[in-house]
């Protein structure tokens, strides 16, 4: 078994670890075999970071040798103009002996800092920016690359900044998927042409299947002989502003504009209540507009001003919920759903199980908790 770990160090910085055990259920069985060093100190362990201190993000073995996905964004490669965080890397490993033996491994770069030796750059390709992390899975002769963009930073920035630089960003590089052979060469099978693939995508798809809302492939399984790949749809979370341009406040039924205006009315009862508690403390008006004022006037820029407008622009036609898609010879798809199996809160497809009665999915639904389901198994 071999699994990520994060440890505290006494400076504070913490460091990324990869252990391996023989015997899984005995706790001090587990032996380190790749520190920060061997990933040239570039996990982004802190929750400021790209991902949220993704780290080591996934490990996938593939042709005999383990495929390891490394966060690297932190605060000092934050881009302004995009206002992206450096993306992932990837690292491969090779054991030549013992499994649990950190000097029986060799590590090398295949996508990070190409001056290092690595074949392709931080996110496979340099002219993308957005992608903090991605996830693998192996598909036939091949192992299967989703992105998995920076949704954390870009929803902080757009909350406590009223920033939507970064979020815009995002929507505008939605996720690719792409595929590598044994011998470690690149193909692009969804996604927008670019420099690096000039002939755009094997199946023809654009970017986040044709749907800029998608900001990860979250999950990929394979069942039944066939690849699934399902997505996270960022719109369900951006509801809050989608609605103002996407029709939804129109369609509100007279029982739910009085929901909303009573809790308008307990916000503003609760902003006028200056000391609620009897602590002598009259700040709570004052703050709360100072905090509004910043929210809306703080960060009034052309570039913001700009990426406000794109942003909505995406949100117009967004359908909310999760995509899932599947294919039979990695690379032609067929679409099972883009809307969350019909609830706008299912904002994504979280994990697969295979299972011997069928194909089992649970979604992401932080409005009103996850759900599972089944596709049952052909008699």
């Amino acid at each position: 078994l071999i699994a990520g770990d994060l440890k505290p160090t006494a400076d504070g910085k913490g460091k990324a670890l990869l252990v391996a055990s023989k015997t899984p259920s005995d706790p001090n069985s587990y032996k380190v075999i790749a520190d920060m060093a061997s990933f040239d100190n570039l996990p982004a362990i802190h929750r400021q970071d790209v991902n949220g201190g993704g780290g080591i993000y996934q490990v996938q073995e593939f042709n005999g040798k383990l495929y390891v996905v490394v966060c690297t964004g932190d605060t000092s490669t934050l881009n302004e103009e995009t206002g992206t965080m450096r993306s992932f890397a990837i690292y491969v490993g090779e054991n030549k002996g013992d499994s649990t033996n950190k000097a029986d491994w060799t590590w090398r770069p295949l996508v990070g800092d190409t001056a290092k030796g690595a074949k392709y750059y931080y996110g496979l390709d340099k002219s993308r920016v957005s992608a903090g992390a991605c996830t693998l899975q192996v598909y036939g002769d091949h192992l299967y690359i989703g992105d998995y963009n920076d949704v954390s930073s870009a929803l902080q920035g757009f909350v406590t900044k009223s920033n939507f630089v970064t979020q815009a960003t995002n929507l505008e590089q939605s996720v690719n998927l792409y595929r590598m052979d044994k011998n470690e060469n690149m193909e692009l099978v969804v996604g927008n042409s670019t420099k690096m693939f000039p002939n755009g995508s094997l199946s023809g798809l654009k970017s986040g299947f044709g749907r800029n809302e998608n900001q990860y492939i979250w999950r990929m399984e394979v069942y039944d002989g066939k690849l699934y790949v399902g997505t996270f749809d960022t719109s369900s979370m951006l509801e809050c502003v989608g609605q103002f341009v996407n029709g939804n406040l129109l369609k509100r039924t007279p029982s739910e504009w009085k929901d909303q205006w009573n809790y308008l009315k307990a916000l503003m009862e609760a902003l006028t209540t200056v000391d609620p508690n009897a602590t002598g403390n009259p700040d709570t008006l004052a703050q709360t507009i100072k905090f509004s004022y910043n929210f809306v006037f703080k960060n009034i820029t052309v570039r913001n001003i700009a990426s406000a407008i794109k942003l909505l622009n995406y949100l117009r036609t967004a359908k909310r919920g999760f995509d899932l898609y599947v294919t039979e010879d990695g690379v032609n798809f067929e679409t099972i759903t883009i809307d969350g199996f019909g609830d706008p809160y299912n904002h994504g497809l979280r994990v697969f199980a295979t299972t011997d009665q069928g194909l089992c999915l649970g979604t992401a639904n932080p409005f009103y908790g996850t759900q599972i389901w089944i596709q049952r198994k052909a008699d």
